[in-house]
């Protein structure tokens, strides 16, 4: 079961360093005031509960470090690019956020999902 999670986390990493990092222009966009920052948020809870699960709990604070630090990462790379893409510190923030939530529940959905064989 851990190899699934392995899996997942490394195409949701994947993931979000490609929507991060693609030029966006001329993509249908839907108009919600702070969409973008809940999606940040999701991206990067996602991300930090996918990584604890594939390593089996153990150093949730590094993984948490590293995820922070990864969205950190993108942000500035968004922000040398230059052409189609800038650094947004609220984006970071929103990423961080989503991190603390998932360090949060982390517990919880392991319950969840043991509840339903999914964990072990």
């Amino acid at each position: 079961m851990h190899k699934s999670y392995t899996i997942l986390a490394v195409l949701w990493t994947i993931t979000i360093s490609t929507a991060s990092l693609i030029n966006l222009e001329g993509t249908p966009t839907i108009h919600i005031r702070n969409l973008d920052k809940l999606v940040h948020l999701l991206m990067y809870f996602g991300f930090t509960v996918l990584w604890i699960l594939a390593l089996k709990q153990r150093k949730t604070a590094i993984i948490a470090i590293i995820a922070i630090l990864f969205g950190g990462f993108i942000e500035i790379i968004q922000g040398a690019m230059h052409q189609h893409r800038s650094a947004d510190w609220l984006d970071f923030l929103a990423n961080t956020i989503g991190v603390l939530i998932g360090l949060f529940l982390i517990k919880k959905i392991i319950l969840f999902l043991k509840h339903f064989h999914l964990y072990n």
